[in-house]
């Protein structure tokens, strides 16, 4: 494994940037990464952090030398390995905790759910739910926090498994998550009379004979235009899926 990477980039293409810069990681016995210092650079100070891991060689804590501080205090996992909570928190006196959780489908293992909460708040920050279609493909994601508007994210694949339109719904969203579900907010084709939402887009892409993206279209949303992107690829010795213009 490697334990020192250097970089070397030229003062001309990049005054501020230029120089050499260094990055060390050391390992444990094991394998796992024990730290890695980052040089100091852009003002910021040089700084090293240090890993913590259970039996099974699982992350559990990331911490930093800058102040003695933690990124990263604890990390819970599943039986089968996936991460079910970490918690947040510097370890400074006064400063709150925040907890990021997850729950996955059974059999599938695929992400039901992940929410975010902060020590001391009545209201949950983040609670969203996904949807997949039975080929494993994300067809919604609703945050819906508590107190807050919800904002729903719906997304639709053609037969290849690309993505035709990507959009925010305005509808009421349910709960419902997992495989071969539909969250209502997602079940109606996106039309002008549906999409809305806190940030509102609504994206149609289109794809070529060789798979390669071939038009993007941002559709008309309220007092923003429609406006579109068109691809365009070379052919023969230039390379099928090489991009030679937009």
């Amino acid at each position: 494994e490697p334990t020192t990477v250097k970089y070397f980039v030229s003062s001309t293409a990049e005054p501020e940037l230029g120089g050499s810069w260094e990055f060390n990681t050391e390992y444990n016995t094991d394998g796992t990464i024990q730290g890695q210092n980052f040089p100091a650079a852009g003002g910021l100070r040089g700084e090293a952090v240090t890993y913590q891991y259970d039996e099974l060689q699982r992350p559990t804590a990331l911490n930093t030398s800058l102040g003695g501080l933690s990124y990263v205090s604890k990390a819970t996992y599943s039986p089968t390995s996936q991460l079910e909570q970490i918690e947040l928190n510097t370890g400074t006196a006064g400063t709150k905790k925040t907890w990021n959780t997850y729950e996955y489908e059974q059999g599938t293992n695929r992400l039901l759910s992940a929410r975010v909460d902060v020590e001391g708040a009545t209201a949950v920050a983040y609670d969203a739910r996904y949807t997949y279609d039975q080929t494993g493909n994300v067809t919604s994601i609703v945050d819906k926090p508590t107190n807050g508007t919800t904002d729903a994210q719906c997304f639709r694949v053609d037969g290849l498994r690309r993505m035709t339109d990507a959009w925010t719904s305005k509808v009421t969203a349910n709960d419902t998550a997992g495989t071969g579900q539909t969250n209502s907010a997602c079940a109606a084709a996106p039309s002008s009379a549906n999409v809305g939402g806190t940030a509102p887009y609504w994206n149609t892409y289109t794809f070529d004979d060789t798979g390669n993206r071939a038009t993007q279209t941002r559709n008309a949303i309220g007092s923003t235009p429609k406006s579109s992107t068109v691809y365009t690829y070379g052919e023969g010795d230039a390379g099928p899926h090489q991009l030679t213009k937009t």
